[in-house]
């Protein structure tokens, strides 16, 4: 969850009254924002370093920027 949030937050679509018109007008049956499609892959990398560490300890963003 932590890396779908971050992901959300970086692109734009959370924190304010004009990121939810962007976030919310994907809901309407229209194309989502490239930047969705980012942010589900952050959170999906996030999860499997997560799910991959001990203990479920999971990464700083510096240890998944590399990758992105």
């Amino acid at each position: 969850m932590a890396g779908l949030l971050s992901g959300l937050l970086s692109a734009g679509l959370l924190g304010g009254a004009a990121a939810r018109r962007r976030l919310h007008g994907t809901a309407d049956g229209g194309s989502p924002p490239p930047a969705v499609a980012g942010a589900l892959e952050l959170a999906a990398r996030v999860a499997a370093l997560t799910c991959g560490r001990a203990g479920a300890d999971p990464p700083f963003l510096a240890e998944v920027a590399p990758v992105m």
